[in-house]
């Protein structure tokens, strides 16, 4: 008799261990399968559109490029 309550001691941290996962397990399903979840409800409709931005000239790839620097 003295073996099984030594041998007790351990056992209740991993019941609250397994009791704290069937807990979370719990939360997890209500949120994700109904009442307050967030899947499921109305549906928004979501439009990006980019500008229409235009591209800068390129210069004349046969003409001369030309640098006027002021050195004042």
């Amino acid at each position: 008799m003295a073996d099984s309550a030594e041998g007790s001691g351990g056992n209740g941290f991993i019941y609250f261990v397994i009791g704290a996962l069937v807990v979370a397990v719990a939360v997890i399903a209500y949120i994700a399968l109904g009442n307050g979840g967030a899947g499921g409800g109305d549906t928004a409709e979501i439009s990006i559109e980019a500008p229409d931005i235009e591209a800068p000239d390129l210069p004349d790839p046969d003409g001369e490029v030309s640098v006027d620097i002021d050195a004042d």
